[in-house]
C-alpha cells in the first residue's frame, strides 16, 4: 500500500507549527513583545465563563444539526451530532482553507443512519441559515463598529485592495480562456461528451440522490418549518455566544471594551480564515487576530489574547475532536 504522504498526525503537527511561529512573528512585529507577562493580572473568573461558554458554542451547533435531522424525519442523540461536529472542526483545523469538515459532516451522518441525501441536506441548509445570519450580522455590525471601518481599516487597504483586484482579474482571465476553449476547441466533441455523461452510473447516481435532496429540502420549507425555525434560533445563539468570548477574553486582561464594539473585528476574522491557505488558517488566523486587536490591546496584551483566543476555538477542538474523529472513523468502518 502505497504510503500516505500527509497523514492525519502530519497534519496536526503542521498545523501546531504553523501557529506557534506565527505566535513568534506576532512578537517581532509588534515590537518583540514580553513574555514576562504577570498572569497574577489575569482575572481568572471570566476564564472560567469562556470555558463555559465555548461548551455552549459546541452545544448550539450541534443543537442545530439534531433539530434539522428532525425535520428530515430522523431522531438522534444530541450526544451524536456533538461528536459529529467536534470531529468535523478538527478536520477543517488540519486540512487547508479550514475546507475539510462539510464533507466529513456528510460522510459520518450517512455512516450514522442517515441517506444521502438527508446528510446532504442537514449539511446545506445548515450552512445556508449559518450564512443567512452572517450576512445579517454584517449591516448591524457595520452600524456599531463605522468608526472602527472608516478610521482603522479602510484607511490601511489600499495596496491590498490592488492585490485583490490583480487576483480577481487572474481568475476572471482563466474563466475566459476555459469558456472559449470548450466553446470552439470542443465544439465537435460536445455531443460526444453529454451522452457520455448522462449514460454513465455515476452521473445517473448523482441524479437520483439530487432528486432525494430537493425531496428533503422541500419537506424542510413546506411541511417542516417549525425544524427551520428552531434551527435559525439555535444559529443566533451560536454566532451570540461565539461573539461574547472575545469581550470575556479582553476583559480577563483588565481592559475596558463594550461587546458591541468587537463585533466587526471578529466578523472580518472569520471571513478573512476561510481564505488563508494553511491547515485550519493556522498562522494567518494569529496574524490576522493579531493586526485586528492590536489597537485595543497594546504591544503588553496583544499575543497573551491570541494565546488564549486560540485555545479555546482551535487548540481545544483540536484535542477532543481528534479523539471523536478517530472513535467515529472506526465506527463507521467496522
Amino acid at each position: 500500500m502505497k504510503k500516505e504522504w500527509l497523514s492525519p498526525r502530519k497534519s496536526i503537527l503542521i498545523t501546531i507549527l504553523f501557529s506557534i511561529g506565527s505566535l513568534y512573528f506576532i512578537l517581532q512585529f509588534f515590537g518583540g513583545v514580553n513574555w514576562n507577562f504577570n498572569w497574577q493580572q489575569i482575572k481568572w473568573e471570566y476564564q472560567i465563563w469562556c470555558c463555559f461558554l465555548i461548551i455552549f458554542v459546541w452545544l448550539a451547533k450541534a443543537y442545530r444539526m439534531r433539530v434539522l435531522a428532525c425535520g428530515v424525519g430522523v431522531k438522534k442523540d444530541l450526544s451524536l451530532f456533538l461528536q459529529i461536529y467536534l470531529a468535523t472542526s478538527f478536520i477543517s483545523h488540519v486540512t487547508p482553507f479550514s475546507s475539510g469538515g462539510t464533507p466529513l459532516q456528510v460522510y459520518l451522518l450517512y455512516k450514522n443512519g442517515f441517506s444521502l441525501s438527508k446528510a446532504t441536506a442537514i449539511t446545506v441548509v445548515d450552512l445556508s441559515i449559518n450564512l443567512i445570519v452572517f450576512l445579517i450580522l454584517i449591516p448591524v455590525t457595520f452600524f456599531y463598529n463605522a468608526r472602527f471601518f472608516t478610521e482603522e481599516l479602510l484607511p490601511n487597504l489600499g495596496e491590498k485592495l490592488k492585490l485583490i483586484f490583480y487576483i480577481m482579474l487572474v481568475l476572471v482571465i482563466i474563466f475566459l480562456m476555459g469558456y472559449l476553449y470548450i466553446k470552439y476547441i470542443l465544439k465537435n466533441k460536445k455531443v460526444e461528451i453529454y451522452n457520455y455523461i448522462i449514460n454513465s452510473k455515476w452521473y445517473r447516481r448523482i441524479r437520483a440522490e439530487w432528486t432525494r435532496f430537493k425531496r428533503s429540502w422541500l419537506i424542510l420549507i413546506h411541511k417542516k418549518q417549525y425544524w427551520l425555525y428552531l434551527s435559525f434560533v439555535g444559529t443566533v445563539v451560536y454566532w451570540f455566544t461565539y461573539l461574547a468570548l472575545a469581550p470575556l477574553i479582553v476583559w480577563s486582561l483588565n481592559e475596558p471594551v463594550v461587546f458591541w464594539d468587537l463585533m466587526g473585528k471578529q466578523l472580518i476574522y472569520n471571513l478573512a480564515q476561510t481564505v488563508i491557505p494553511t491547515p485550519g488558517g493556522s498562522g494567518g488566523s494569529e496574524l490576522v487576530l493579531g493586526y485586528l486587536f492590536h489597537n485595543t490591546l497594546g504591544n503588553k496584551k496583544i499575543v497573551v489574547f491570541v494565546f488564549l483566543w486560540k485555545i479555546y476555538t482551535f487548540y481545544l477542538t483540536l484535542l477532543i475532536g481528534s479523539y471523536y474523529f478517530y472513535k467515529l472513523i472506526k465506527k463507521s468502518r467496522k
